[in-house]
């Protein structure tokens, strides 16, 4: 597939046997508490001055008409300044020491409560940064599997193209166990006259929308709830508490002194709207899939369920200081504070709504990746049979020295197998049965056509070309050749990495099209080659390529089996030709 991410990771490194026993081991060495996070503050928000005045009792209305009366505002202006007192008085009641509203102040035990705050979030602030990032599309598929295991397992069993080849053929499949991450490698891969890309294509994704519409609302549902708690998480966890801290004044002895209202205002309003959310704890299956997904392939390391049951016990223990905080300050009365508005409220966003949206293009997305594996495998497979069928049991030569090693990994060159099957051919076949048929019509053959002889030699020729620039090509990636050594020159500089890889793309840029050469090199010398034994086994008296005028006696009494030795060699050298296109098509990426 394309560029490994975490899910990728997570679920080549541990299996879903391996993940499920260790989410059972991590939830039976420590319990995490459901209990709400923040519970919901009584104030009410007016719905008009004339309601709230009507609420008030006959000696306030009294007061607040005589105020009306003689500082001639309006009842609306004066009921929001008695909300306002009100509030005032709520919150020092409530909280003692927070703020002082008399002289519009936040107090020190605002800052260290902010501080506080800050440190109970720190454990979630790394995770919930790479989920809720380019990785939540992925956190959400493995979030899915842990509620909807079975329909999960169902989803990648149906998508796989084994699975649905064989549906096609009318066979039953195995039920299976479905390990998210491992659609495709199941199963035979049949041949495409039997069944078309496209087809299994179409398959693949019927199956995908038709599990998407049956995903159990149970599941769905619980899913939901658990990605609108993380969204709210991850909004409290990624403010920027030092922005609101730093506004504090520092006395002499390194504590916090009192600041404005006014000044810390626009802070306290985003603080207090990013915790507004915070009702639902996360969920158990949440917390513990948060910390094995973040953790990606290092949960399958020695070690890594001590670490994992730290970690969980860790943000189990901080969501509790949570809910010691969000007990002891009245968010929603301070932000009406600050904000100088009883009627003031935070924006309602579900948060999660985008969650089976996510889910579905990351299925979309997986499902492609699958079948352009599907469609490679296929055609790696049908390229090995015609492979098998040109050089039998002569295994392919592989060329010499052929690996690239880049930031410390080796790995084969790119044109590996073309190179591969040029090679066999140059030194198996056109040394072998080929090369004695050509001996055969060089030394007896009698040409209607001169030209045609001389058009043999120079294939020949060409082949021959071809074989030396083989041959210094793997001389330069000797040690001590010149692209080996190149590339070791590369790899020594001490240059930043980026500008060490385009260094090492330059010189494996120049190494291709050395590549490039030989091939092309090849194929002249391989058609010319095809179009004469073509023109004398089929050849027209008028074509460009005829035939032997003594084709018919060439060999004496062995004529049969020569004339059939050159329909052999003439099919092997259509097929070399045809294989070396679509390989180097394939591995140039055409």
């Amino acid at each position: 597939m394309g560029a490994e991410t975490v899910f990728d990771k997570l679920a080549t490194g541990i299996s879903r046997e391996e993940r499920r026993a260790l989410l059972q081991r991590l939830g039976e060495r420590g319990e995490v508490s459901d209990a709400p996070l923040a519970e919901g503050e009584a104030e009410e928000v007016p719905l008009d001055a004339e309601a709230a005045f009507a609420r008030l009792g006959l000696v306030v209305r009294f007061f607040l008409f005589l105020k009306m009366l003689f500082t001639r505002r309006s009842k609306s202006e004066v009921i929001e300044e008695y909300a306002l007192l009100a509030l005032a008085r709520g919150i020092e009641r409530k909280s003692t020491g927070l703020i002082d509203c008399s002289e519009g102040l936040l107090l020190p035990a605002f800052c260290v409560e902010v501080k506080n705050l800050k440190d109970a979030l720190l454990p979630f602030a790394g995770p919930v940064r790479e989920i809720m990032g380019q990785e939540k599309a992925g956190f959400i598929a493995f979030l899915a599997e842990l509620h909807m295991e079975e329909a999960l397992s169902c989803l990648v069993r149906e998508t796989d193209p084994a699975f649905c080849a064989m549906k096609a053929r009318g066979k039953e499949a195995p039920p299976g166990d479905g390990d998210v991450g491992e659609a495709g490698n199941t199963g035979e891969i049949p041949p495409a006259a039997e069944l078309s890309n496209g087809e299994i294509k179409r398959m693949m994704d019927a199956a995908r929308e038709n599990c998407m519409r049956n995903l159990p609302p149970e599941g769905k549902a619980l899913m939901y709830k658990d990605m609108k708690a993380l969204e709210q998480l991850a909004l409290a966890a990624q403010y920027h508490f030092d922005r609101l801290i730093t506004l504090f004044p520092v006395g002499p002895d390194g504590t916090p002194l009192p600041c404005s209202i006014i000044k810390a205002r626009e802070a306290v309003l985003k603080l207090a709207e990013s915790l507004s959310g915070m009702k639902d704890a996360p969920s158990a299956v949440l917390l513990r899939a948060v910390f094995l997904f973040y953790s990606g392939e290092k949960a399958s390391d020695p070690g890594a369920e001590d670490r994992l049951a730290g970690e969980i016990k860790s943000a189990s223990r901080a969501l509790e200081d949570i809910r010691g905080i969000n007990r002891r300050t009245p968010w929603l009365a301070i932000a009406r504070y600050v904000a100088s508005d009883s009627r003031y409220d935070f924006s309602s966003s579900g948060g999660a709504e985008d969650w089976f949206a996510l889910f579905k293009l990351f299925w979309k997305s997986r499902t492609d990746e699958v079948y352009k594996d599907f469609c490679s495998c296929r055609r790696q497979k049908e390229m090995d049979t015609e492979i098998r069928w040109i050089f039998g049991s002569t295994p392919v030569e592989a060329v010499e020295n052929y690996v690239i090693t880049v930031e410390g990994r080796e790995a084969s060159g790119p044109f590996v197998m073309s190179l591969g099957v040029a090679k066999t051919f140059l030194q198996v076949v056109l040394t072998g049965d080929v090369g004695r048929v050509i001996d055969t019509i060089l030394s007896e053959g009698i040409f209607y056509k001169g030209e045609n002889r001389t058009e043999l030699a120079a294939a020949l020729e060409t082949l021959g070309k071809a074989g030396s620039i083989l041959e210094k090509f793997e001389a330069s990636l000797a040690p001590g050749g010149n692209l080996a050594a190149a590339l070791n020159r590369e790899l020594a500089e001490k240059v930043p990495p980026a500008a060490k890889r385009l260094s090492l793309e330059a010189v494996l840029a120049r190494t291709n099209m050395d590549v490039e050469y030989f091939i092309k090199t090849l194929r002249e010398g391989l058609k010319l080659l095809t179009n004469i034994l073509g023109g004398i086994l089929t050849g027209d008296v008028d074509g460009h390529y005829d035939s032997l005028s003594n084709l018919n006696s060439l060999g004496g009494k062995e004529n049969e089996t020569v004339r059939k030795d050159i329909g052999e060699a003439l099919v092997k050298c259509k097929q070399v030709g045809e294989v070396l296109d679509k390989l180097f098509a394939e591995e140039k990426g055409l």
